[in-house]
């Protein structure tokens, strides 16, 4: 039953588990496909410069969406390629990039009020970024959907502050209790986040939706700033989040909905934050091109870098070309011999003297 009403609150046919969402217009013969990229932070590059919109003034980069929202002209989502050529070089026209740094799954459909505090440039206030699923209002249909969603429903923030053990002891357990009490509670974060597929399904019309997981965030053996133990904690929490996910984008296609899960954490492996090869920042201080410089953490910490974003990309378009190829991603690829094998006739045993 409490699935029965998940599925009617998203406006799905209940008894059949099919969705019923309003058919965008058909793709011409000559027309572009269309991306649109959604999420949180791990989606728009934050903590990657250069930003759309950096290069303009104080006074109008605080009104510029871009800006505030954190979208890196590096970002993973643009590095994919459909068609032969990467989607940033297409963005506006048939890439669409609305993921903003510090979004929440509310965020879909509500407005994102965000905080900016210049204080040598005398600049501090609140802008609104649009409800991201807003986006798919002004297009004629969506073809794929990106995103990465829910880190910051489960306080990824909070527990990194929670694990840092330079100054002692730290109260990483109890604070990861209380995430999972309220994830796994009626109507909790997992709950939202089922609901959450499907608002987008509704909204993108058959587009073919890539939720892509988490990377371990910390180098396992420990660090200056994260001992080995609370390392190991943050990590085996991402994993117990990318499991959620990747069983509910399972539950949501076999309920109808065109959704596939595209692991990181491989590409990632051996690069968290404090490894020699890191491709995630480690703890920073404020940077220039941060929204608020007035704190003395940086946003830029504990996100991918460049090299990160490369990562993400590869994690994901190994999820589009298999769909292209008609192939459920994940499977693998047939070896040469079973496709010589069932392609080619078998050829009728000699006839017994």
């Amino acid at each position: 039953m409490k699935v029965l009403q998940r599925i009617c609150a998203a406006g799905i046919a209940a008894l059949l588990a099919v969705p019923c969402f309003p058919p965008m217009q058909p793709k011409a013969d000559d027309a572009p496909r269309i991306v649109v990229s959604l999420g949180d932070s791990y989606s728009s590059g934050e903590g990657t410069e250069p930003f759309y919109g950096q290069d303009k003034a104080p006074a109008d980069k605080v009104l510029d969406p871009d800006w505030l929202a954190h979208r890196s002209t590096l970002a993973w989502p643009g590095l994919l390629t459909l068609d032969g050529t990467p989607l940033s070089e297409h963005r506006d026209e048939s890439w669409y990039f609305v993921a903003a740094s510090g979004a929440c799954l509310r965020h879909l459909h509500e407005s994102f009020p965000k905080y900016y505090s210049l204080p040598d440039d005398g600049l501090e206030g609140t802008a609104d970024l649009a409800p991201q699923l807003a986006v798919f209002e002004d297009l004629p249909r969506a073809d794929y959907v990106t995103l990465t969603l829910g880190g910051n429903d489960v306080d990824f923030a909070g527990v990194l502050n929670s694990a840092v053990s330079v100054f002692g002891t730290s109260d990483l357990p109890a604070h990861l209790d209380r995430i999972w009490e309220d994830f796994y509670a009626e109507d909790g974060i997992r709950d939202e986040i089922y609901r959450a597929y499907y608002e987008i399904a509704e909204a993108a019309g058959d587009a073919v939706i890539i939720v892509a997981g988490y990377p371990h965030l910390l180098k396992q053996e420990g660090s200056y700033m994260y001992n080995a133990k609370n390392s190991a904690m943050v990590n085996a929490a991402v994993d117990q989040l990318n499991a959620e996910i990747e069983g509910l984008v399972t539950q949501c296609r076999e309920e109808g909905l065109h959704i596939y899960f595209a692991p990181v954490t491989e590409e990632f492996a051996g690069h968290e934050a404090y490894t020699s090869d890191p491709y995630i920042n480690k703890v920073t201080g404020s940077q220039d091109e941060d929204i608020d410089r007035s704190a003395a953490i940086s946003a830029y910490s504990v996100h991918p870098n460049a090299e990160g974003a490369r990562a993400y990309a590869r994690a994901v378009q190994k999820v589009i070309d298999a769909l292209e190829e008609g192939r459920i991603p994940g499977e693998p690829l047939p070896s040469p011999l079973t496709v010589t094998m069932e392609t080619q006739d078998t050829p009728a045993p000699p006839e017994r003297p």
